[in-house]
């Protein structure tokens, strides 16, 4: 015989186990003020008891995430978590949260550990995505990316994501890329990058170059679907066999 318990029931009992072992006192404000600010449990868990201890927990979430910024102690061990950068080339995708929900799960664990944790977010926004995107809608390519850079954030925002936001990048920013162009010229300069003629995967569609693993099994771009070329174009390199070991 199946024994079904309400929500509510079960939770009451997980207090009184565990509160007595652990030492917590769960009579504080908090524990009933999360399914409404005035203290009331709710009978059923419905949408709109959902978005209540949501919306109460969004905010507790980026007071403290400002409280442990301010209180940060320089002598804890660091801790670094860097998920992809999104392109910002429409919404964001349940691939985008599968990947965000993960690093942000690791950033607060190690928070919790004592760490110094730094887990920045930034916008890929250089390249052919955006472009081709923009091109699709007859749109202005830094219009369309601007406007999505700031969709996409408000949409990290509202799952309560605790992103370092002030350490926020976006490539086609000259505050950024004239870093990248400046350690470009410093390789040249030191002779690790070069130019010479090579054999390359072409992309006739999009008229750009592809690395091997943009190219799928039967030949065709990851991206616009054409048939690669193989095509002699001169290139620049960059002498990574200097740091082999």
């Amino acid at each position: 015989m199946s024994l079904e318990l309400p929500a509510m029931t079960v939770w009451r009992c997980g207090v009184c186990f565990w509160r007595p072992r652990l030492g917590i006192d769960f009579s504080h404000v908090w524990v009933r003020g999360i399914f409404s600010e005035s203290g009331v449990w709710e009978q059923e868990y419905r949408l709109e008891t959902r978005q209540k201890v949501e919306k109460w927990w969004h905010s507790r979430i980026q007071e403290q995430y400002m409280r442990d910024l301010d209180q940060q102690d320089s002598r804890k061990k660091k801790f670094y978590v860097l998920s992809m950068f999104p392109y910002p080339s429409g919404r964001l995708h349940m691939g985008h949260m599968r990947v965000y929900t993960i690093s942000d799960t690791i950033s607060h664990f190690q928070r919790m550990r004592g760490h110094q944790v730094l887990n920045p977010m930034g916008w890929d926004a250089f390249g052919l995505p955006a472009e081709n995107a923009a091109i699709e809608r007859n749109l202005d390519p830094e219009e369309w990316t601007r406007s999505n850079i700031q969709s996409m954030r408000e949409q990290l925002d509202s799952l309560g994501l605790c992103f370092n936001w002030e350490r926020e990048i976006t490539t086609c920013l000259s505050d950024y890329y004239k870093w990248t162009q400046y350690l470009f010229i410093k390789m040249f300069q030191a002779g690790l990058a070069y130019q010479k003629e090579a054999v390359v995967n072409w992309d006739p569609m999009d008229e750009t170059v592809l690395a091997d693993e943009q190219v799928d099994a039967r030949g065709r771009s990851w991206r616009s679907g054409a048939m690669i070329e193989q095509k002699l174009l001169k290139q620049w390199f960059i002498r990574t066999t200097h740091y082999a070991k």
